[in-house]
């Protein structure tokens, strides 16, 4: 018997034994690919809304609704549409007394998987604050 005759099919069961630790690691790359893009877009709209929120115009007197107003419109904005329920919620408030005011903004929304074949969590957060600075 000659060498070739003893390796016939081993390359197709190199393959078929290879393929799906392969295509694991494909999927698992795509997945949580997906998982960190959502989850920096949640932490980019949180933070971006807060900084939106906390400059106070110098003809605003108490910068409560304006402020809040303001960061839930960015919020919105940078989330792609309006995050009334269906699962996303957004609370901005202001916290601490004058001059050290602060604005929380908190993001959370459901996250839905790519592929849905590896563990992810079932909701993304994000949290942000910023001092309260009002333009003179």
């Amino acid at each position: 018997m000659s060498r070739r005759e003893d390796q016939r099919g081993a390359a197709a069961l190199e393959f078929a034994l290879g393929l799906p630790v392969f295509l694991l690691l494909v999927f698992a790359i795509m997945e949580y690919g997906w998982l960190m893009f959502s989850q920096h877009s949640i932490e980019a709209a949180a933070r971006d809304g807060c900084r939106s929120g906390a400059v106070v115009g110098p003809q605003e007197s108490a910068p409560t609704d304006p402020s809040i107003q303001r960061a839930h419109a960015v919020i919105d904005a940078a989330i792609g549409g309006s995050c009334d329920g269906a699962g996303c919620e957004v609370t901005v408030s202001i916290e601490g007394d004058r001059p050290n005011q602060v604005l929380v903004c908190d993001v959370a929304r459901d996250y839905t998987p790519l592929i849905g074949l590896l563990p992810t969590p079932a909701r993304l957060t994000a949290n942000a604050s910023d001092w309260l600075e009002v333009q003179r």
